[in-house]
């Protein structure tokens, strides 16, 4: 999740045939700017099914496809959901991430005028609320601390059968090599979901020594394979 995924399967979706797999999108500017609707997956597959899950509901033999995934610093990305936990459209935002106590979720909520030291608050939190959520690829999961749910759900899609991963910090250049690799062509990726940040703030702005550490005890087998920093 927000490692702009959506805007490489747009990319790929352009060179994709009738009966390729496209998970599609909710968003409709998505859906009327690159036709990203889904296709041929029966809603079997989410859009953030993780390789175990993949395996599970499928019965093809995956050793003959290319496996691509995305890599990003974790203190990073997870700034990056949070802005979208508020402001992601309605019909989406209600069904990821709904709060038992939907009180304490608009405490958290950040906005554009908030002070560093506001938003560090608000952050940690955030990251520390008992959040219900439902509508995910394992369906509804039940209560679980924001920042660990986070962290079980994005270091799934890192197992050993990934052939190539892309790092979300070099993604034009690493998406570049890996289409000249396949012997396709190469195109400026589109960017998707951008808007839902409303501040410019540096991602490390948003962390006290508490809520950095909380990131890198959580993380900790994704930080340590990649190597990301603080």
């Amino acid at each position: 999740m927000k490692v702009a995924g959506s805007s490489i399967e747009v990319a790929l979706s352009k060179i994709c045939g009738d009966e390729d797999l496209q998970t599609g999108s909710e968003y409709q500017e998505e859906i009327e700017e690159f036709g990203y609707t889904p296709k041929n997956n029966e809603l079997i597959y989410h859009s953030h099914t993780s390789p175990p899950l993949l395996y599970r509901r499928s019965a093809k033999k995956w050793e003959d496809y290319q496996k691509i995934t995305v890599a990003r610093n974790p203190w990073d990305l997870i700034v990056s959901y949070y802005w979208w936990s508020f402001n992601a459209p309605a019909s989406i935002r209600g069904n990821v991430n709904k709060p038992l106590e939907t009180v304490g979720h608009q405490l958290w909520m950040p906005h554009i005028n908030d002070g560093n030291i506001e938003i560090q608050e608000k952050f940690q939190g955030y990251l520390e609320q008992m959040a219900f959520f439902r509508g995910t690829p394992y369906g509804d999961e039940g209560p679980e601390r924001v920042i660990k749910w986070l962290a079980d759900s994005t270091q799934e899609f890192y197992d050993t059968s990934i052939d190539r991963i892309i790092r979300f910090e070099n993604i034009q250049e690493d998406f570049d090599q890996f289409c000249q690799d396949l012997g396709i062509e190469t195109q400026v990726l589109p960017r998707l979901k951008s808007g839902q940040r409303k501040k410019t703030m540096h991602y490390r702005d948003y962390y006290d020594d508490y809520s950095s550490f909380l990131v890198k005890k959580e993380f900790r087998p994704l930080i340590g394979r990649f190597g990301y920093e603080f």
